[in-house]
């Protein structure tokens, strides 16, 4: 495994654990607020650190994810073709995947950017907004590093005509 691949698995892995941590706090949250409502006593503004933590969970386990196939693929007409087109097909896919993450990732920044400008925050707790931003940006970052990692892999496959041992 080479280093490159190794940084972006570990990265990917780390982003992967933060979000496993946000997930348990948010577990226990929703359980006390269940538990403090009964007692006439809600935990408030529920809804915003849900919809706040929601995004950074989201954005966080993305690229690991990805990194392990999880994601849904059809391979119906694929399968059927040739090694090397299949192997073109990956990567004109994954280069195409790519350049739309680029794309989400650039337009994040800048929406993050605004936020952090106008000092926007959330309506009951004043919460600002741009942290959930920043973190599902560096979650797409690290997809779009997964990406080209795989974009590589694929095009040194294509290219050589050897089929790679996957690298994760």
């Amino acid at each position: 495994m080479s280093l490159v691949t190794r940084l972006v698995r570990a990265a990917t892995l780390g982003a992967a654990g933060v979000s496993g941590v946000l997930l348990s706090a948010v577990m226990l949250m929703l359980v006390a607020n269940v538990v403090l409502r009964l007692l006439g006593m809600p935990i408030l503004g529920m809804y915003e650190i849900m919809a706040s933590a929601s995004v950074m969970m989201l954005g966080l386990s993305l690229a690991d994810a990805q990194r392990q196939k999880q994601n849904v693929a059809i391979d119906l007409v694929t399968a059927r073709l040739p090694k090397r087109v299949q192997n073109a097909i990956a990567v004109f896919t994954t280069l195409l995947s790519g350049i739309v993450f680029a794309v989400i990732a650039i337009a994040l920044m800048r929406y993050a950017g605004f936020q952090i400008d106008t000092g926007t925050t959330s309506e009951l707790l004043r919460l600002p907004t741009w942290p959930a931003l920043v973190a599902l940006t560096v979650g797409i970052i690290l997809v779009l590093c997964v990406l080209l990692v795989d974009l590589a892999r694929q095009s040194e496959s294509l290219i050589t005509g050897v089929q790679k041992k996957e690298i994760w």
